[in-house]
């Protein structure tokens, strides 16, 4: 089978199979950590107001879309925006954020 027909071949599959063949993909480590962050981020909104909760996973998910398509290879610039995303989730478990781009020290 040549490579447009096994594509043919898989847009034809039942949505079942299709979900079946996606989830035995194994996971990176660097996907892994990806959607730890993403748990923790929906986790942290749970205890927010309905408006803040909803600006931060708005924020959260335009985040993850913008940034789907690079490439795996590419460990150093994962890693920066793992590092950038953890540093917001602990200024969002601080306290004191209002909205997203607005933070107010309790000091």
């Amino acid at each position: 089978i040549d490579s447009d027909e096994s594509d043919v071949a898989r847009s034809l599959e039942a949505p079942e199979q299709r979900k079946s063949r996606m989830s035995t993909r194994r996971l990176t480590g660097l996907q892994k950590q990806v959607l730890s962050l993403y748990r923790s981020v929906i986790r942290h909104t749970r205890s927010q107001d309905s408006e803040l909760r909803k600006q931060i996973l708005q924020y959260t998910r335009v985040q993850l879309e913008k940034n789907r398509n690079i490439e795996r290879r590419n460990v150093m610039l994962i890693e920066h925006y793992l590092r950038n995303g953890k540093k917001k989730l602990e200024l969002l478990e601080q306290g004191g954020v209002q909205g997203i781009g607005a933070y107010t020290s309790s000091s």
